[in-house]
């Protein structure tokens, strides 16, 4: 009930934002904005976002087959990750909602163990945040060399960054340099939170345990994998600014490289507050962020709304293939029930 009580208020928040942006710059600047890119450029933009998705996948599958040995086609991991970008996307936070997902198709359609998929997960997302951590740590440091911003923002920004910080060095501290004797990154936090107190967390304890020993035996031991899924990682994040600095070209202005990792990290850190797909927030980032840059504010709006777009229609196949699944699995199921029914009248 409450989960159900803070996304309704989270979204009902986005939306106020949202209308606010549109009333306050006017639908007809904003449509007048998003007409100057045309169709071509738009499918154009989106093949770019595709093939950054697409080289995501790879780094996953990569992940999947280092810790698994039940074969896991592209295909599958393709779906899982659709699905939980879907849910990631349309979540208030979106970094995480979509991971059991991930695991539930993958464990589904695989032979896979669900251990050995978590584990992967944990490993894919570490490294991808790890590396988009160091392109938004870049963008805030030259957004706060190049402009004088206002001082809640800054706060705010520095906030969510030191937090992010803290948390990389604490997971690299207790998965990378593990010793025998050395609580790993999880167990860390079951323990100084007192979780283990609860009676479903403690019953797991050991196999977290199991899990971090896993973790820490890819960081220290695959070493080629690590260097191959991290190049990876840093080519999709590059190709998916790539796609921002296109959309912005497109609509007509030209940002060099320091506007551009600071659009890139705003756009990141805006996804930590807690609204279904940064409803609201999102437009408004923009906006004030170009017409810090000294770009016309419909620009920034259009850019968002077209961003917006790119990540709805994935999300949209997300959510098409997710029921595809469910209905599926739900199917199969039944007709396992009604197998075993008919029998009992042999």
């Amino acid at each position: 009930m409450r989960k159900i009580i803070f996304f309704s208020l989270s979204l009902l928040i986005g939306l106020i934002l949202f209308f606010i942006a549109f009333k306050k710059i006017g639908a007809e600047n904003i449509i007048s904005a998003v007409s100057a890119i045309s169709l071509w450029q738009f499918l154009f933009v989106f093949g770019i976002m595709l093939l950054s998705f697409l080289i995501g996948t790879l780094r996953w599958r990569i992940i999947i087959k280092t810790q698994s040995s039940a074969p896991v086609s592209f295909l599958d991991v393709l779906i899982a990750r659709t699905v939980g970008f879907a849910i990631n996307y349309l979540t208030p936070v979106i970094f995480a909602g979509g991971q059991p997902f991930k695991a539930y198709i993958i464990k589904e359609r695989t032979k896979a163990s669900l251990d050995k998929i978590i584990i992967s997960i944990i490993i894919s997302e570490a490294i991808f945040l790890s590396i988009l951590f160091f392109f938004v740590v870049l963008g805030v440091f030259f957004l706060f060399l190049s402009f004088d911003l206002p001082f809640i923002f800054e706060i705010i920004i520095s906030g969510i960054i030191f937090f992010c910080f803290i948390i990389f060095c604490l997971f690299y501290s207790r998965i990378i340099k593990r010793t025998p004797d050395k609580k790993g990154f999880f167990t860390f936090f079951i323990e100084f939170l007192r979780l283990d107190r609860v009676g479903l967390i403690n019953g797991v304890k050991t196999k977290i345990a199991d899990i971090e020993r896993e973790i820490f035996y890819f960081f220290k031991h695959q070493k080629i994998q690590l260097i191959i899924v991290s190049f990876l990682t840093l080519i999709e994040i590059l190709l998916l600014i790539l796609t921002y600095w296109l959309t912005i070209l497109f609509l007509g202005s030209i940002l060099n490289f320091k506007e551009l990792i600071s659009v890139n990290a705003l756009i990141n850190l805006v996804y930590f507050i807690p609204i279904p797909a940064a409803l609201g927030s999102f437009e408004w980032s923009q906006a004030l962020i170009f017409d810090i840059f000294g770009l016309n504010l419909n620009t920034g709006i259009a850019f968002s709304l077209i961003v917006r777009c790119l990540s709805l229609i994935m999300a949209g196949l997300g959510i098409l293939l997710l029921i595809h699944f469910e209905v599926k699995t739900l199917a199969e199921r039944l007709g396992k029930i009604v197998q075993k029914f008919m029998k009992c009248f042999e």
